[in-house]
C-alpha cells in the first residue's frame, strides 16, 4: 500500500518515523559544513601563521616571526683525527660521554650504569670486543 502525499506535516507520525527528517536536515548540515570550510579556507593564512609567543606572557600579545632555515650538509668525520686524536678531541669526547652515555653505560663503559639496569637489551659493555 502506497502512502499518499500529505498536505501538512503530521508531527506525531514524524516522531514515529524520524528517518523522514533526513531529507530536510541533510541539506542544512551540508550547507553548514560548506560554509565552515569556506570560512576556514579564507582564514588559512591566520590559522597557519608561523609564529611563536615571546618567552614572557605579554598583555599586548606580541608575536615573533620564526625565520625559515635552509637545510645544509654536515661535515664528514675526519678519520685522521679519529685515528690519532688530540687531547682536545679526547676531552670533548669525555664531556659528551659523561653527558649522554654515562647514565646507562656506567663510569667506565662496562654497561653497569644506574639508568641501564632495567633496559632490555642491557647497555653495551665497551670493553668487550665480541658480540
Amino acid at each position: 500500500m502506497k502512502r499518499q502525499p500529505e498536505d501538512e506535516i503530521n508531527f506525531r507520525e514524524l516522531f514515529k518515523d524520524p528517518i523522514r527528517l533526513f531529507g530536510w536536515v541533510f541539506p542544512y548540515i551540508l550547507l553548514l559544513l560548506l560554509l565552515l570550510g569556506v570560512f576556514y579556507v579564507n582564514r588559512i593564512s591566520q590559522v597557519s601563521f608561523n609564529e611563536q609567543s615571546l618567552g614572557v606572557p605579554d598583555t599586548t600579545n606580541m608575536k615573533k616571526e620564526i625565520p625559515m632555515k635552509k637545510g645544509g650538509v654536515i661535515a664528514a668525520v675526519d678519520l685522521n683525527l679519529v685515528q690519532a686524536p688530540s687531547s682536545e678531541f679526547i676531552a670533548k669526547g669525555k664531556v659528551l660521554f659523561n653527558t649522554n652515555c654515562k647514565s646507562c653505560h656506567g663510569e667506565k663503559g662496562l654497561g653497569d650504569g644506574p639508568a641501564g639496569a632495567k633496559l632490555n637489551p642491557q647497555p653495551r659493555n665497551f670493553h668487550v670486543t665480541t658480540g
